[in-house]
């Protein structure tokens, strides 16, 4: 994101999603709250969908992530 300097990149960009693959043991660390916080408020001004994808076994883990950071992002689990 243009301005930051953080310097994360999302795993994929396309012309309507921003999208982030996690797997169960990461969703709780520092790094991966930072950038959801920063692909959120990225999608949100591009007017993109935040995806975060995950494995079947983490979907509810995921979204329970998702709520507790209260953002946008939706969670597709593969």
């Amino acid at each position: 994101w243009k301005g930051q300097p953080n310097g994360h990149i999302p795993d994929l960009q396309t012309r309507d999603h921003i999208c982030e693959v996690e797997t169960a043991d990461s969703l709780y660390i520092q790094q991966t709250e930072d950038q959801f916080k920063l692909f959120d408020a990225f999608a949100r001004q591009e007017k993109k969908t935040f995806l975060v994808v995950v494995p079947k076994n983490a979907e509810t883990d995921a979204t329970r992530r998702i709520l507790e950071l209260r953002l946008a992002a939706k969670v597709w689990a593969l």
